[in-house]
């Protein structure tokens, strides 16, 4: 019967063995852990977040604008309108929301209405989660006068007829075309097609 008694005893003895180990090993960790605050090796994060690129990018003539695509180079601290700096021509324009859509990319929701001028984001006043602030800015161009060219060369316009009227002789119809200076104007993205208009006497 006594070797039997000494069983659990062992067993017990083993268990308390390796929380020993386990506890000395969780110690040893933190000070060799460079992420944390109290170790040797720990340093701060004092890099600071810089603009990467937005859509619409840089430069870019928009006459609408709903929302801001924008890329940082790093995660921001829960991105607030009330932290970006935004002038517009009547200061017209402002952030609605931020909505995180991506690792570093942020859709800034605008509210407002466009017009003719710069459009200038600063963002100073973000941070990243250690409170370094971001550098860089965007500004893109407003622009709501959009000139309209008719074209009224049969070559590029074979349907276009000068003197549509219902007199005897006179062209029964003519095709208008109008091009415009928005991106994306061309044939393959509908801008031709789109802005053909067959009239009739």
């Amino acid at each position: 019967m006594k070797p039997r008694a000494a069983l659990p005893l062992l067993f017990f003895g083993a268990s308390f063995s390796c929380a020993l180990i386990f506890v000395s090993c969780s110690k040893l960790n933190l000070g060799s852990n460079c992420l944390n605050e109290k170790s040797g090796c720990f340093k701060a994060d004092t890099t600071k977040p810089q603009f990467y690129t937005a859509s619409p990018s840089p430069g870019q003539t928009v006459s609408t604008l709903d929302f801001v695509d924008i890329t940082f180079t790093e995660e921001l601290k829960n991105p607030q309108p009330n932290n970006v700096s935004l002038t517009s021509p009547g200061d017209a324009l402002s952030v609605a929301r931020i909505e995180k859509i991506s690792a570093y990319t942020y859709r800034f929701w605008m509210s407002g209405a466009v017009q003719n001028g710069d459009i200038t984001f600063t963002f100073d006043r973000l941070t990243d989660y250690n409170g370094n602030t971001v550098m860089g800015s965007l500004t893109l161009t407003g622009n709501v006068d959009i000139s309209i060219t008719f074209d009224q060369s049969i070559a590029t316009n074979p349907g276009y007829r000068r003197g549509v009227s219902n007199q005897l002789g006179a062209y029964n119809s003519t095709t208008i075309r109008f091009m415009h200076d928005f991106d994306g104007d061309s044939v393959a993205n509908g801008g031709l097609d789109a802005n053909d208009w067959k009239v009739y006497r």
